[in-house]
């Protein structure tokens, strides 16, 4: 498996960076899916920025803890980690986590990988504080360019992006807003993350043969790459 890079830029327009922003300060976290590491690396570096202004009191600084089913990932992001677990997510994320709780539960991408994404984020929940949340990024299947790519008779995968090889699970908003709640959560804040198609990786694709097709005008998530969305429990 390859190793997903992905910018530790906390002030950038990706889902990472609008993830980061929505995370408290002093935060108990769990990153699942921890990838090279670029979550852990933007809170070290907040606590580090933290602790220069406020050098006699630690009140401010956040904890993180991570999961990832691959050792070599775990082992890039182990300078940035409190603990980190090696888990399957659709397999035991309860057995792993025992009765730690958070304030903060990030899968960034990763529900997209998920056999059984619903019963995983049901037993991740019950490690939330009482007053925890959720905050997911999400590919969105309707994006213009996978519409081009399907009316063009295709459908390929790539080593990254939409249509990423290792993809088990395809959502659009509704069918992810269903799924966050067969979960027993509920969505309380929603972005997205938008993208023309020509800086994506369908840029090949002419769309302008189905722009106005009266169908794709009413999708509103027709230029959204990925959604994020922030959900607390609904117990």
């Amino acid at each position: 498996r390859k190793i997903y890079d992905r910018i530790a830029d906390c002030n950038a327009d990706d889902s990472l960076g609008k993830i980061f922003r929505r995370i408290p300060q002093g935060a108990k976290i769990l990153d699942v899916g921890v990838g090279c590491g670029a979550l852990g690396a933007m809170i070290n570096n907040k606590n580090n920025q933290q602790s220069k202004s406020n050098q006699q009191n630690n009140s401010g600084t956040s904890v993180i803890d991570g999961i990832d089913l691959d050792r070599r990932m775990l082992q890039q992001a182990r300078p940035y980690y409190n603990d980190l677990f090696q888990a399957d997510i659709d397999r035991c994320p309860a057995s792993i986590l025992g009765e730690r709780r958070y304030d903060v539960i990030v899968l960034a991408d990763v529900i997209e990988h998920l056999q059984y994404p619903a019963q995983a984020l049901s037993l991740l929940s019950r490690n939330l504080q009482r007053d925890g949340k959720m905050l997911f990024s999400v590919p969105n299947v309707t994006y213009l360019g996978v519409i081009c790519e399907l009316a063009s008779g295709n459908f390929r995968y790539r080593d990254e992006g939409l249509l990423d090889k290792t993809h088990l699970r395809f959502f659009s908003h509704q069918s992810l807003v269903e799924l966050i709640n067969d979960a027993g959560l509920a969505i309380v804040y929603e972005d997205t993350v938008e993208m023309p198609l020509e800086i994506s990786e369908f840029k090949d694709h002419d769309a302008s043969q189905y722009l106005n097709l009266d169908s794709l005008s009413k999708n509103p998530h027709l230029m959204t790459y990925q959604f994020i969305v922030e959900a607390v429990s609904s117990a």
